[in-house]
């Protein structure tokens, strides 16, 4: 426990902050664990960060590909639905020439 987490209200001096005596070696040893911890802290998150934007990546390489794979069938039912509208207008109007030559025939 840190000295202002067991004494919030009083103020750090330096008769009232103890600071242990430990040997170089101990030091060192201390100062080793810490780095290690950091390293590998700091790797695990940013090898995981790196994961997960590959992962996003990968999402959206696919997305965009079904997307325009999509998008091409798409646009053969659009060419498709304007074929077709085309001669529905042809036979529309081969109908409305016959039923003008069958009323002229009725006529004469």
């Amino acid at each position: 426990m840190t000295f202002r987490a067991a004494n919030p209200n009083t103020k750090i001096t330096k008769e009232n902050l103890y600071v242990p005596n430990i040997t170089s070696e101990q030091a060192f040893v201390k100062g080793v664990e810490y780095a290690v911890e950091l390293i590998v802290l700091y790797g695990l998150i940013g090898a995981l960060g790196f994961y997960e934007i590959q992962k996003s990546v990968k999402a959206s390489k696919k997305l965009e590909k079904q997307f325009k794979t999509f998008d091409s069938y798409h646009q053969e039912e659009v060419t498709k639905t304007n074929q077709l509208q085309s001669q529905v207008d042809i036979l529309q109007k081969e109908l409305n020439e016959l039923r003008s030559s069958l009323a002229d025939a009725k006529k004469s």
